[in-house]
C-alpha cells in the first residue's frame, strides 16, 4: 500500500465502509453526452495497457476508470450523514 503522506499518523478513522469510488470526472453541462462517452471510452482503453495506465497516472493520478452509479456512493453518504455533514438530497 502506498504511504498516505507526511502526517498520516495524525489521521483518525471515523467510519469504515464498503469500497467506494475514489474520484470522479465531472464536466460542465455544456459538455455533450458524446464528448463524455468519448472521454470515458478513451480512458477505459488506456487503462487496459501498461502504457495507457502510465498515461492515466500522469494525467489524472488515476490507476483506471470504471463505471459507477449513484448506489456506489451510498456508503459515503451514510458516513457523511453520521456526522451531520451531508448536503446530498
Amino acid at each position: 500500500m502506498a504511504p498516505l503522506g507526511k502526517k498520516s499518523e495524525s489521521l483518525t478513522t471515523v467510519a469504515l465502509s464498503t469500497e467506494v469510488p475514489n474520484d470522479v470526472v465531472v464536466a460542465a453541462s455544456t459538455f455533450s453526452k458524446d464528448q463524455g462517452l468519448a472521454l470515458t471510452t478513451a480512458a477505459k482503453v488506456a487503462g487496459a495497457s501498461a502504457d495507457g495506465q502510465k498515461t492515466l497516472k500522469a494525467a489524472m493520478l488515476a490507476e483506471g476508470v470504471a463505471d459507477v452509479s449513484e448506489e456506489d456512493f451510498t456508503p459515503v453518504r451514510k458516513a457523511l450523514d453520521t456526522f451531520g455533514t451531508s448536503k446530498a438530497p
